[in-house]
C-alpha cells in the first residue's frame, strides 16, 4: 500500500499465496496416505483373516493372491514334441557297450538323421561314419532309441558351434578332430 499498489491488487495475490499453500498441506498429506506399504499375501483360510488384521492396524494394505490358479491348472498350447519331430538340434547318441558317444547336430528331424546313421552300418567301409565304423570295429551297439537332445538352435552356424562345444566338452566322443577345427579360439580357451 506503501509502494502505491491497490489494496485489491494485495488481496488477490496475498489469497493466491495462501490458496497454494494450504493446496499444498493436503497433497503432503494425500502423499502421507498414498506411501503406505503395500504386500500381497498368498490366502490361506483361517490364518489370513487374523494376519489382515494385523496388516490393517499397522495402516498397510495388502491383497490375497490365490495359491492354485487356473493357468496352472489348464494348460492349452501344442502337444509336447517327442524327440525324434524336433528340428534343428545337437544330438548325442550314447554307445550301449562302453562309454563312447557320438556327438552330432541336424537342421531336419532327428528320427531321420538319426535312421541315417543306422543305415551307414549296412553301407561299405569307404562310405562309413565314426558311427558305423565303431560298430564295426568294436561290435558295439549305439543306443538308437534314447538320442539326447543337447540344443536346440535353428540358425545353422550357431548349431555347428555348439556341436563342436558338445564335442570338446565330451571327451568320451568318437568324433574325429576335424569336428572340430572351426571352432573359435575364444571358446577353446573358456573350454
Amino acid at each position: 500500500m506503501n509502494n502505491g499498489y491497490p489494496s485489491s491488487f494485495i488481496n488477490r495475490h496475498i489469497n493466491r499465496r495462501l490458496k497454494k499453500i494450504k493446496y499444498r498441506d493436503k497433497s503432503i498429506d494425500n502423499d502421507l496416505t498414498r506411501n503406505k506399504n503395500f504386500i500381497t499375501i498368498p490366502y490361506i483360510k483361517g490364518l489370513c483373516e487374523g494376519i489382515g488384521r494385523v496388516l490393517k492396524r499397522r495402516n498397510i494394505d495388502f491383497a490375497y493372491t490365490v495359491h492354485k490358479r487356473l493357468n496352472c491348472l489348464i494348460k492349452l498350447g501344442k502337444d509336447r514334441l517327442i524327440n525324434d519331430q524336433h528340428m534343428g538340434v545337437v544330438y548325442k547318441i550314447e554307445c550301449e557297450n562302453c562309454e563312447a558317444c557320438y556327438i552330432g547336430q541336424t537342421k531336419r528331424h532327428l528320427e531321420t538323421r538319426v535312421k541315417e546313421h543306422r543305415s551307414d552300418i549296412s553301407k561299405d567301409d569307404n562310405c562309413r561314419s565314426v558311427v558305423s565304423k565303431h560298430r564295426a570295429l568294436k561290435d558295439h551297439n549305439f543306443d538308437w532309441c534314447n538320442t539326447k537332445i543337447l540344443h536346440h538352435e535353428n540358425h545353422r552356424r550357431k548349431r555347428e558351434i555348439a556341436e563342436m562345444v558338445f564335442i570338446k566338452k565330451h571327451s568320451n566322443s568318437i568324433n574325429m578332430q576335424k569336428d572340430m577345427e572351426d571352432l573359435p579360439a575364444a571358446y577353446v580357451s573358456i573350454l
